[in-house]
């Protein structure tokens, strides 16, 4: 095993750790929150599921982004990780 693909699975393991980590601060309060309030959670699953990879798309097409550039942003607006990392900093947890 050569330093790349250890650098790749440290990277794959420290973001499952976060988004474990986040994971076990949600409460049941979390969850009741979001179940009083369907039309929020319908806003915001449309936002992160539909929303930011079409916006996402339309930069990489509109812009003259380098391959890579293009790929890690369409990788992060599909990306999950990266919004319960941003979940829990506005939060202030």
């Amino acid at each position: 095993m050569d330093l790349k693909q250890l650098v790749v699975i440290a990277l794959q393991v420290s973001v499952f750790c976060m988004v474990f980590g986040f994971g076990l601060k949600t409460t049941t309060q979390d969850l009741s929150y979001l179940i009083r309030r369907p039309s929020l959670l319908v806003r915001s699953l449309l936002a992160v599921f539909v929303v930011m990879p079409i916006v996402a798309v339309l930069f990489a097409v509109l812009f003259d982004f380098e391959l890579t550039v293009e790929r890690a942003l369409i990788a992060l607006a599909v990306s999950r990780a990266a919004v319960v990392a941003t979940k829990g900093k506005q939060s202030g947890r």
